[in-house]
């Protein structure tokens, strides 16, 4: 109820901020602040799942409650569906940097290749990755080929494609755009669209929608991969739709905020300053990137089926918190030095940065708090678990079907 009351503002601050940036009298920290407002709206369907599920106990239901009998689509579609929109996507932002770079640069076959490293990535991602979420005990193809199945998930390929697909989209351009700004901000003043504001703009939209198409594909996978689709709180081997959908909301909105903070930290290159601050700020940039990519990544680990009673949601986003708290502490002294020697000013990002560091130390001590009790006294496995819903076993066998 609070994120939907909140709604309203974010809603009026829109139409202001998008009204005055079409005029041209939005500046950069405005035209981010702008876009948060736009992610912002993305929980607000969380808030909305989580009241009809705790009311009315449709926690596994495909209606969207809307009208018009619509539905969700079931899982094997929701999983093609983030794998395309993510290929698409990925083209996407990494032609639109790439054509940004090749009017910019001197080397403009090195940004063309680039390009194609794109492409025969999202070509091998489609063709390793298509029977991801396929759990067949069979002996396995030659192990370079793509598998028809598999015995066990396969995390690598997450992995390996995570580190490939980031590193050319981000660690080779992000650096190269930021020392190219002056040839950019030349090619704005004679009128080209390909310019500085646009490439963080870019950034800003195309990476958070990127991360989420990634981030859900992976987390669907592995779902159907261990046909753990209920949401006991009384069984320990089915999975909380509803918690999973309330933590991975409000984490992602956190790696979304951490993706303006890289824009915002990138446009600093307008206040040309010294090499050794520009070297910090292109390193804190890629780290800020590294800790959205963190909390995109806590919906995947949360779909195995395996550690998702409330003491592991509290012992698992603590351990996200520990390392995303060392890069927020960074990024804190970070914006405050340049902020005083330079008057580069980032006040609200450095109060994002402020309150990650709060909120880090509150989840320790409630990770110290919960391990003082036992698992059962959180959620005991003792109970039935229709008997937390005053529900008779055959209403909670009809209210949770598996939804394949």
């Amino acid at each position: 109820m609070i994120v939907v009351t909140m709604t309203f503002a974010e809603i009026y601050a829109i139409i202001i901020r998008y009204t005055l940036w079409g005029k041209g009298k939005l500046d950069y920290l405005q035209q981010e602040m702008a876009i948060k407002n736009i992610i912002f709206l993305t929980n607000v369907y969380g808030a909305y799942d989580m009241y009809q599920s705790t009311k009315y106990h449709n926690w596994n239901n495909r209606d969207l409650g809307i009208g018009y009998n619509l539905k969700l689509p079931r899982r094997h579609s929701q999983m093609k569906f983030f794998k395309y929109l993510f290929a698409v996507c990925y083209l996407l932002e990494g032609s639109l940097l790439g054509s940004v770079l090749v009017k910019s640069s001197s080397v403009s076959k090195r940004w063309v290749l680039n390009i194609g490293i794109d492409i025969l990535l999202v070509i091998l991602f489609l063709l390793y990755c298509r029977k991801a979420y396929n759990h067949r005990v069979q002996p396995p193809r030659f192990w370079l080929l793509p598998q028809r199945n598999f015995v066990i998930f396969p995390y690598y390929l997450a992995i390996i494609f995570s580190l490939l697909m980031a590193g050319n989209l981000f660690i080779v351009r992000l650096p190269y755009l930021y020392y190219e700004y002056d040839n950019l901000e030349a090619a704005a003043a004679n009128g080209s669209v390909w310019n500085y504001n646009f490439s963080l703009i870019v950034i800003s939209v195309l990476t958070v929608v990127n991360l989420y198409s990634f981030s859900k594909f992976w987390s669907i996978s592995i779902m159907l991969f261990n046909k753990k689709f209920t949401a006991c709180p009384g069984n320990y081997h089915a999975i909380h739709d509803p918690t999973i959908v309330m933590v991975g909301q409000a984490s992602m909105l956190e790696g979304s905020m951490d993706v303006l903070s890289t824009a915002t930290l990138l446009s600093l290159a307008s206040y040309h300053l010294s090499s050794s601050v520009n070297g910090a700020i292109v390193l804190f940039s890629l780290l800020e990137l590294f800790n959205a990519c963190q909390c995109f990544v806590i919906q995947v680990k949360l779909s195995n089926g395996n550690e998702d009673t409330p003491l592991d949601l509290v012992k698992w986003y603590s351990y996200l918190r520990c390392l995303r708290g060392i890069i927020d502490f960074g990024a804190f002294v970070l914006r405050v030095y340049v902020w005083y020697n330079y008057g580069a000013i980032s006040s609200v990002f450095i109060i994002k940065n402020l309150y990650n560091l709060l909120h880090t130390a509150a989840n320790f001590s409630n990770l110290i708090g919960a391990r003082k009790y036992i698992k059962q006294t959180l959620f005991t496995e003792y109970v039935p678990p229709y008997y937390w819903y005053d529900l008779t076993a055959k209403d909670w066998k009809n209210l949770t079907p598996l939804e394949y």
